[in-house]
């Protein structure tokens, strides 16, 4: 029959020698935000034929690339939420020789989008139209007031493939390209001395941007002290049992 003494002493240094073994491997996350908010406007001008506006503006962004002296890169998840697509116009319409004005104005093409390493991003709205007509003395005039907020957008959440991950890796930063985009029809439907004044419109978007790196702490070894703890009590066990035996 064992002795208990002998059995702790075995049961120690069978623990350390398993725990030698071991490393200090550990799953952990960081996430980083940026936001983005560009605008695009036209105004002015006067003319007797409808007129189109173009609207195609970009604006740049960046995020944080994550540091590999973190770890060990893992999983990355790019979270697009809050976006919003605003636009207001309103256009005046004119006729001399006539009783009366009519006019409209149709908005079509409008998107907000992004693009980012081997990742895009694009919601549209759909199209509408404002007309107008009326009687008004002296210059006979109607306008049109068209305008949206856009919150119901939906957000978006994509986790990127492995292979997908070398642009993301660095000390510096992973660069984000957003656009909008439109077009906004206004004519005046009142004959030949109608006219379109007073002509305003603005497209807005905006929009935030998170991205999460999921990554695994670089091992970290038990240090070299557990290896001179496991000794001296095998050293211990080896005077304890010499004693033993010297004093039988």
């Amino acid at each position: 029959m064992k002795k208990p003494g002998l059995t702790i002493k075995l049961t120690l240094v069978a623990v350390l020698l398993t725990l030698s073994s071991w490393s200090t491997a550990q799953a952990a996350s960081i996430t980083f935000l940026t936001s983005w908010n560009t605008s695009q406007s036209a105004a002015g001008g006067n003319d007797y034929a409808y007129i189109t506006d173009i609207f195609d503006a970009s604006t740049s962004s960046s995020i944080s690339q994550f540091d590999s002296a973190m770890g060990t890169l893992q999983g990355i998840t790019i979270d697009i939420y809050n976006v919003k697509l605003e636009f207001f116009a309103t256009a005046r319409f004119h006729n001399f020789t006539d009783d009366f004005a009519t006019g409209y104005q149709s908005l079509s093409g409008m998107s907000v989008g992004l693009n980012m390493p081997d990742y895009s991003f694009t919601r549209f709205h759909p199209p509408s139209s404002e007309t107008c007509s009326g009687e008004l003395p002296a210059w006979y005039e109607c306008s049109t007031t068209t305008g949206f907020i856009s919150t119901d957008l939906s957000d978006d959440s994509e986790s990127l493939n492995l292979a997908d991950f070398d642009a993301y890796v660095g000390t510096g930063n992973v660069d984000i390209n957003i656009f909008q985009t439109g077009s906004l029809f206004t004519d005046e439907t009142g004959g030949p001395d109608g006219y379109v004044d007073g002509r305003n419109s603005l497209l807005r978007t905006s929009g935030d941007i998170s991205i999460t790196y999921d990554y695994e702490v670089a091992a970290v070894p038990i240090p070299a002290a557990a290896w001179l703890f496991g000794s001296a009590l095998a050293g211990l066990f080896g005077i304890g049992k010499l004693r033993k035996r010297q004093a039988a």
